[in-house]
């Protein structure tokens, strides 16, 4: 889903506080996607509280914006592995109870998510109109915005199914595929200019290079 630079960790040892918590909330992040199952929870779940950690530890202006995204990933990551899991209980009572809760924390992980992805800008501005952003507010990221637009098309997957339940009656699914369908057009039109911009460089002797971008659209 995004970037996973190796953790330096000699960094770990010898920097600050807040770039120690950051490395050790790469380190889980990473292991809760090599693991499975409530394992995999657990690491998620801790790297999100360990990138909290390093931004009110004061971590340095040029890796707030990889806490955010961190902490997006991690939490989407978990919302999904719980919606899985809950497709897995057994028929009964007692675990449509199980499923119900869960399918309550995986939306509160899906909002939470997209809520910290909407927390990354792109370097140096961008183009206006990021979904959820007001007129001044820096746009954002474009693998951000696929990311985020991703987690919206599943929360209201969740929405969609489960209108019965109290969480969900309070939200819109169609208002959820809304937001994430701004979300993919804010990707696509930041790469667009990103293309514009090449081939500007390139006409002028300076080369360019070939812009793609796989955008896996979700409607349900």
């Amino acid at each position: 889903m995004g970037r996973h630079n190796k953790v330096d960790k000699k960094q770990s040892s010898s920097g600050s506080p807040a770039e120690a918590a950051f490395n050790e909330a790469e380190t889980l992040q990473q292991r809760g996607e090599r693991r499975k199952g409530r394992e995999a929870l657990v690491c998620f779940d801790q790297a999100v509280a360990k990138y909290e950690e390093a931004l009110n530890l004061g971590l340095p202006p040029s890796k707030v914006p990889e806490a955010y995204f961190g902490i997006a990933e991690s939490a989407q990551s978990e919302a999904a592995a719980v919606h899985e899991a809950c497709a897995a209980l057994p028929d009964g009572e007692a675990s449509l109870e199980q499923e119900h809760a869960s399918l309550a924390i995986a939306s509160s992980l899906y909002s939470r998510a997209v809520q910290s992805y909407k927390l990354v800008p792109v370097e140096g501005g961008g183009p206006a109109g990021s979904a959820g952003a007001g007129p001044s507010a820096p746009a954002m990221r474009e693998d951000a915005a696929v990311n985020s637009g991703n987690a919206l098309s599943a929360w209201a997957e969740i929405v969609a199914d489960n209108p019965q339940l109290p969480f969900c009656a309070q939200l819109n699914p169609e208002a959820l595929l809304l937001e994430a369908k701004a979300d993919y057009e804010h990707a696509l039109r930041y790469e667009d200019e990103c293309c514009h911009s090449r081939a500007a460089l390139g006409s002028v002797g300076i080369p360019g290079t070939a812009c793609s971008m796989t955008i896996p659209l979700r409607t349900g």
